[in-house]
């Protein structure tokens, strides 16, 4: 990105989102609607949007994809900011020159530089674009730009036991997503990947075969379940915000506390 774009990055569509529990990066994709990661929003079904003027606006979230970790939340009251440019899906290249804009550990909108170290990084049967930009908690929901400042990727995570190796979400995977939701009737829809739908009301969550959480839960101990599978299997999100280790965690599922073994990333 040339010095020019660095002196005009506030004006880009990018804002910081904010839930009970922490904060995150998303960008306009129209004046009143904002994509951001599944797992900045989650479990949350409102959010505050931060304007460039401190101003907060709530932000009602219309739809999720956790296996993907996309999600899209609908604005109150439109923002002015510039819209970026989803790119066409262009391929990618290893040592292409790529940007991290986004709100970092809380502090101002701030952009860092690196290369794509694999633009088709296989991960949990997933593919990522690799990059060594630094990636930092609460940069996860931002855009991964080029030098002609397109959206190549979302940016999602870092591989917490190594340097440098950050993944966004490529971007056909974001257009996909994106037109999904412009189809959708529905006020709020979870992307189902196991049930190829969308769930918009829940009599209860199947987390393997024969197991099945009901929706009025309060306590569900599922023990050494690899998250993938649930993942599968309910369509919902295992990981949360911050460290998480080799080890048990109890964490919140749509207002169920569910006990799961998870990886060992680390979530902005």
């Amino acid at each position: 990105m040339s010095a020019a774009h660095h002196d005009d990055i506030e004006g880009l569509g990018i804002y910081q989102v904010f839930t009970g529990t922490g904060t995150g990066s998303g960008f306009l994709i129209d004046a009143t609607h904002l994509l951001t990661n599944s797992h900045v929003v989650f479990p949350y079904r409102e959010v505050a949007v931060e304007a460039r003027d401190r101003t907060r606006i709530v932000g009602h979230v219309r739809r999720m994809h956790p296996k993907r970790d996309l999600a899209i939340v609908e604005l109150s009251q439109p923002l002015s900011g510039q819209l970026l440019v989803l790119d066409d899906g262009s391929p990618l290249r290893p040592k292409q020159r790529v940007n991290i804009i986004g709100y970092p550990v809380g502090l101002p909108l701030s952009l860092t530089e690196g290369v794509i170290s694999h633009p088709k990084q296989n991960l949990d049967e997933q593919q990522f674009v690799q990059t060594d930009a630094a990636i930092n908690p609460g940069n996860s929901g931002g855009p991964m730009l080029d030098d002609k400042r397109r959206v190549v990727a979302v940016t999602t995570c870092k591989l917490e036991s190594a340097e440098s190796v950050g993944f966004g979400i490529p971007i056909a995977d974001v257009r996909a997503f994106i037109d999904a939701f412009r189809g959708q009737t529905d006020d709020f829809g979870v992307v189902c990947p196991a049930c190829d739908g969308l769930i918009v009301t829940a009599d209860g969550f199947q987390v393997a075969p024969g197991i099945t959480i009901p929706s009025d839960a309060t306590d569900i101990a599922i023990g050494h379940l690899p998250h993938r599978i649930f993942e599968q299997a309910a369509g919902l999100h295992t990981q949360s915000r911050g460290r998480i280790q080799d080890t048990d965690r109890t964490i919140k599922i749509f207002g169920i506390n569910a006990l799961l073994f998870t990886g060992s990333f680390f979530f902005g």
